[in-house]
């Protein structure tokens, strides 16, 4: 079997961690109606900010 280098290691563990972090995340939001409303309205602005510059920048 092969081994792994150091790097690896820390690659992997931060994979899970973030993995780990993602889920949690999306628990909370599906768990709290307050969470998925700030989520959705987060969410809708960023897309309507993005569009806006899009746009800006065609003019």
């Amino acid at each position: 079997m092969k081994r792994r280098d150091g790097g690896d290691a820390v690659n992997y563990t931060l994979g899970v961690t973030g993995t780990s972090t993602l889920i949690a995340l999306f628990q909370s939001i599906t768990r709290s109606k307050a969470l998925a409303i700030m989520f959705a309205l987060g969410l809708v602005a960023y897309i309507f900010s993005w569009q806006v510059e899009e746009y800006s920048l065609r003019q």
